[in-house]
């Protein structure tokens, strides 16, 4: 056997670097030019071709080829390009979260500003800043979930690896959010402002917005948890109880990792302040 990285079958995963014909000799899968590991994702090219243009193009087989991206198990993956993926994907999110609120902010133009302002006005603004807090880690925790499931033990440890470092790039949908995001926070806002101005009215703008924001936050979610799936299905090779387990477990986890993030810092800092005042 050569030294070159390993090619592996991406239906059972046998190495096929002496393989003379198009057929597994293990499990009689097909390995064409596509199941070769001939499919190449485009941000480990991002030097080539642009980080811009690779980071689009990422998206975009992730979201419309996922059967594609999965033959790319079959070949040697680097690990440090899938974590700069996700970092990426998690900035770009909470980039566009930031932006909105300090938009809001700038302009005054709250979704709840006539109901939950205090005398001292402090309630929203300690809301965004909790928001701007907590979302970076929540961001990255949640692009990090799926890992779990890419591991299994029927696999070996380099079969493994590759379906864990394939794992990564499963939280490209979660681009979605980037427009959904404002585009939520602009509709309520623009509601908002039309509520409780002097001639309150309901405006199908704001709606119009504020339904598109939530439509595309549906999609970056729906579509991360279907990718996830999908890759743990033909990557990890994860059996119908374990995708079971996965398409159930993901969401709770989405849920519980919401919860910690948005209450941590609250509580921490309620516990911080009862012991300054026990001092």
């Amino acid at each position: 056997m050569d030294d070159t990285p390993a090619l592996l079958c991406p239906h059972c995963g046998y190495d096929l670097r002496m393989l003379a014909g198009h057929t597994c000799p293990q499990c009689g899968g097909s390995v064409g030019e596509p199941a070769m590991g001939c499919f190449m994702l485009p941000w480990p090219r991002r030097r080539e071709i642009g980080r811009l243009r690779a980071l689009g193009q990422t998206f975009w087989v992730i979201t419309r080829r996922p059967r594609s991206v999965c033959q790319a198990v079959a070949q040697p993956l680097d690990l440090q390009d899938a974590l700069r993926f996700r970092l990426t994907v998690v900035w770009l999110v909470w980039l566009s979260l930031l932006v909105s609120l300090l938009a809001q902010a700038a302009f005054n133009m709250d979704a709840a500003a006539s109901l939950f302002n205090g005398s001292d006005g402090l309630v929203l603004p300690i809301a965004r800043l909790l928001v701007i807090v907590a979302a970076w880690p929540l961001l990255y925790a949640i692009s990090g979930v799926q890992t779990y499931w890419f591991h299994p033990r029927h696999l070996t440890i380099e079969q493994q690896n590759r379906a864990v470092v394939l794992s990564y790039y499963a939280c490209a949908p979660l681009l979605w959010l980037v427009p959904g995001l404002p585009l939520l926070m602009l509709g309520l806002s623009y509601l908002s402002w039309r509520i409780t101005g002097r001639t309150p009215a309901l405006d199908f703008t704001g709606i119009a917005l504020a339904i598109g924001g939530i439509v595309l936050i549906a999609v970056a979610f729906g579509e991360f948890w279907g990718v996830s799936l999908l890759m743990a299905r033909r990557a990890a090779r994860r059996g119908s109880l374990g995708l079971s387990a996965m398409a159930v477990a993901m969401p709770g986890c989405w849920l519980v990792l919401t919860i910690l993030c948005l209450l941590g810092p609250p509580l921490m800092g309620a516990m911080t302040w009862a012991m300054i005042e026990t001092l």
